[in-house]
């Protein structure tokens, strides 16, 4: 079946008002979050068929449906924000919600691995990282990934971390960044720091967790 005739689900958002298809997906480039997120709820039935059979059994156990979908909406969300999403109709927009889908799970498995590999100082920091990722949206216990991001307020520290999760050296961070290695270094064990005061805490009271990277 074609892919354009599977996303139907948000059209009934239009039945019955003045927008039209084209005018829809013009509101998601202008930066309307709230729209783009009613697509990937609409289509999140066909999100879960296309992904469960590249989730194995093993995978499924620590990166859930229901987490794929939070992950892919607030990946979306964010790139909507920046002004990044140029897509103009259901074909192409459905071919980046699929592309941001296989990313998430690309990631969320190298940064297993990476946790898993840890042997040096930042063990026990692995240790306490490692179930931020195999956190549950559905079971809303620990502190998610993404709320580890958050907590950290500065751009750099978020790509910083982000760069160790996916395994490359302080030293080679610092020269992407154009820093010092040793500036990288501080800046690491600040990120640690916050990064442990956040887990420590435990989820937002009443929420049991949410957001992510």
């Amino acid at each position: 079946m074609p892919i354009a005739s599977k996303t139907k689900g948000y059209e009934k958002m239009l039945t019955g008002s003045e927008i039209s298809e084209a005018d829809f997906f013009v509101r998601i480039q202008d930066g309307d979050r709230t729209a783009a997120a009613e697509f990937i709820a609409s289509n999140a039935p066909l999100i879960r068929r296309r992904f469960r059979h590249k989730l194995g059994r093993a995978m499924r156990r620590v990166f859930d449906s229901q987490e794929l979908i939070s992950t892919v909406t607030r990946r979306l969300d964010r790139m909507v924000r920046q002004g990044m999403v140029r897509a103009s109709n259901k074909r192409q927009m459905w071919s980046l919600v699929l592309e941001i889908a296989e990313n998430a799970v690309v990631d969320k498995s190298r940064a297993l691995r990476r946790l898993e590999r840890v042997e040096s100082e930042d063990s026990p920091f692995a240790a306490m990282v490692r179930p931020c990722l195999l956190a549950s949206d559905e079971s809303g216990e620990g502190v998610e990934i993404g709320e580890l991001f958050e907590s950290l307020s500065d751009p750099v520290d978020r790509e910083i971390l982000a760069m160790w999760l996916n395994g490359m050296s302080h030293l080679l961070a610092s020269q992407l960044l154009d820093m010092p290695h040793a500036t990288v270094r501080k800046r690491w064990e600040r990120i640690k720091d916050k990064c442990r005061v956040r887990i420590e805490s435990g989820p937002p009271r009443g929420t049991g967790g949410e957001m992510g990277a």
